[in-house]
């Protein structure tokens, strides 16, 4: 008889529910350490808020009438940050993926500078501006 392992199962997510509203991604920032690179950026996504007010009004007649309920919704733009994490091993897959997914096109990025921390950093500096097409 086997004992059952005490290690957790793997969970494999689809990929639209891991890189959600990757298209809006307005920045983004990798941290490129000795194991793992991670990926962090930021998107925004249109929201409705229900909101519920207490109406006071009066009756005709004078008498206050009993409370009524103003209910509405408003529209917002709100922000939400994602974190993606890579094998550091993987790291050009990583930043295929950054180019593919969070980098329009290469005049986007012309000129720009692309902020990155970590031991990696400057292991791979040539690595990044090739395929960033980055200083």
């Amino acid at each position: 008889m086997s004992e059952p392992s005490s290690y957790a199962q793997c969970i494999t997510l689809p990929p639209d529910q891991v890189f959600r509203n990757l298209k809006n991604a307005k920045r983004f920032a990798i941290d490129i350490g000795g194991s793992l690179c991670k990926l962090a950026y930021y998107s925004t996504l249109p929201t409705k808020q229900s909101h519920c007010s207490e109406a006071k009004e009066q009756c005709k007649d004078g008498k206050e009438s009993p409370p009524l309920y103003e209910v509405g919704e408003k529209e917002e733009i709100s922000t939400r940050l994602h974190f993606i994490k890579f094998e550091t091993k993987y790291i050009e897959s990583c930043l295929d993926f950054v180019k593919q997914n969070l980098i329009e096109n290469e005049e986007q990025m012309n000129g720009k500078i692309v902020k990155a921390t970590g031991g990696g950093a400057y292991k791979y500096k040539e690595l990044l501006s090739e395929k960033l097409a980055v200083t």
